[in-house]
């Protein structure tokens, strides 16, 4: 059962990897859309009424975009200490073997959440290429563009406190698993301790 455990653990890993490679693509993407914005304040110069809340449109959404990226690289690092922390811990009690079995669970979902991430990458950049074209064609249709920034908007904030939430739980777990190590040491130290006799 522990080799198959492990099987199920590197399949993960390189899954995770895979994921990892994609965010980086999606990171590639993400600077052609803030190069596509940089293009779309460039034509909202010919419209001088909507030209300031455009540009403080944008400036808000390149703050989120910022803010979401450190708060998912302290994600990352919270992930890699939780595994350094696994590495420490024996694979031989049943404990620990239902331990692993709950973070495979977590790094499915994990799988899962950077899979639906991704899609909603795709979209946002869809609907940024939409608003271009109609850019180009309508000059009058700002107002309509202009809402649609403040759903991105809303989207980053959206994503930002389901960032904040996973981090809590990620925080949560790491409490349980340093207990159950807490736990492992004291049942190992008592098998060490020699019970004492009574005449």
């Amino acid at each position: 059962m522990e080799k198959s455990l492990e099987e199920r653990y590197e399949r993960l890993v390189t899954r995770k990897k895979h994921c990892e490679e994609r965010l980086r693509e999606i990171s590639l993407k993400e600077k052609r859309v803030e190069e596509s914005f940089e293009e779309l304040r460039r034509k909202n110069e010919e419209v001088k009424v909507m030209e300031k809340s455009v540009k403080d449109l944008d400036e808000e959404v390149k703050r989120k975009d910022k803010e979401f990226g450190l708060q998912e690289r302290h994600y990352e690092e919270c992930l890699r200490e939780i595994k350094l922390k696994e590495k420490q811990m024996e694979e031989s009690s049943e404990q620990l073997k239902r331990k692993y079995e709950l973070q495979f669970k977590d790094l499915e979902l994990n799988v899962k959440q950077y899979d639906q991430r991704f899609k909603e990458l795709k979209l946002n950049e869809k609907l940024v290429k939409d608003q271009l074209e109609e850019l180009e064609t309508k000059v009058e249709q700002h107002r309509l563009k202009e809402r649609h920034f403040e759903q991105c908007s809303k989207d980053f904030k959206l994503k930002e406190k389901c960032i904040e939430q996973r981090y809590h739980e990620l925080e949560a777990k790491e409490k349980h698993y340093d207990e159950c190590f807490r736990k492992i040491e004291l049942r190992e130290k008592e098998k060490l301790v020699p019970k004492k006799s009574f005449n």
